[in-house]
């Protein structure tokens, strides 16, 4: 059974603003921000929308994290806004274009559903622990090609009724994981276990 997400952002109004979003902790090497950096840098001054980074971590990562923005010499164009929560974090997410979670391993994680529980197509990479996210929702690069994954977004950020198409199905897939639904499977599995052990102890 998987993780669940609050269903409050299903009825929230969104908008496509001139921004991607990342959520995530500040963790250079997994979440792959030094792959988001080089990959956005490549096609920055093709698109008009800035990458906003939302999260904090370790002073030593967030340090790595403004020098990639300097090496990359793009500060006018990446926005690092700390941790958010609350009102911030939900405007965040109901005004950006789409999600981007540049991962290089997970297991099963929130954000994305919580990009799409916005409507917000997500952009990754296509590894193991994003595996669950459909392609009616989003974009995969091959694991770490930063090439491809600057495509990518190049390509969600400039085709408008592909990323509208992705939008439309993103909020759907994400109800299935509301927590009504989560709640139902747990009780489900309860009564599955109840009832195998008061077959095991009529045996008995």
């Amino acid at each position: 059974i998987p993780n669940g997400i609050s269903e409050e952002a299903f009825g929230k109004r969104v908008t496509n603003g001139n921004y991607v979003l990342y959520i995530g902790r500040i963790d250079i090497v997994q979440k792959g921000l030094d792959l988001l950096l080089a990959a956005f840098s490549k096609t920055a001054k093709n698109l008009s929308l800035d990458l906003v980074i939302a999260g904090n971590g370790p002073v030593s990562e967030e340090k790595k994290l403004m020098d990639l923005v300097g090496k990359y010499k793009l500060e006018n164009r990446v926005k690092f806004v700390g941790r958010v929560d609350g009102v911030k974090k939900e405007k965040l997410l109901q005004n950006a274009m789409f999600g981007v979670y540049p991962s290089r391993f997970e297991d099963f994680p929130l954000v994305p559903l919580e990009y799409m529980s916005f409507s917000k197509p997500v952009v990754c990479f296509d590894v193991a622990g994003m595996k669950w996210v459909p392609d009616n929702v989003s974009l995969k690069a091959k694991p770490f090609k930063i090439d491809e994954l600057s495509a990518k977004i190049a390509k969600i950020s400039t085709d408008s009724p592909l990323r509208l198409r992705l939008a439309k199905n993103a909020r759907p897939f994400a109800k299935k994981y509301g927590w009504n639904n989560i709640a139902r499977d747990y009780e489900k599995f309860c009564m599955d276990v109840v009832e195998m052990d008061t077959k095991r102890r009529n045996l008995a």
